[in-house]
């Protein structure tokens, strides 16, 4: 699972295929929760992306709702957070956006994804 946190929040779920994508407006938290519930939460692992280290305080405060809720269904090796300075520009010369359609948070969250499955992925 991969996670684009803010107003609008990018979801994906993949497997070995992309299982499932969204984007949501209001109430992300009941929408994640809901998400692990369909989804299940044993050993899966979820990308967050962190907000940028002097962004927006509403930002800051949204990544950190999310992870909060994401620790109460994974523990912390099965969380990680990546940083938009590392994915977007391999994203970018890649072209994996293209892979993808869905709104530009749908298609960043697939970005992380694909970023940490060829360099952070054990």
């Amino acid at each position: 699972m991969s996670i684009d946190p803010g107003v609008n929040t990018g979801v994906v779920v993949c497997g070995d295929e992309l299982v499932y994508q969204a984007t949501f407006r209001n109430d992300i938290i009941a929408s994640i929760r809901e998400l692990i519930k369909r989804f299940g939460a044993s050993r899966m692992d979820v990308i967050v992306e962190s907000a940028p280290a002097h962004g927006d305080k509403r930002q800051i405060e949204r990544v950190e709702r999310v992870v909060s809720v994401l620790r109460e269904y994974f523990s912390e090796d099965y969380i990680h957070m990546v940083s938009p300075g590392h994915w977007k520009s391999l994203a970018k010369a890649r072209g994996w956006a293209k892979e993808i359609t869905g709104s530009v948070h749908v298609k960043d969250a697939y970005c992380m994804l694909r970023y940490y499955r060829i360099t952070i992925k054990r």
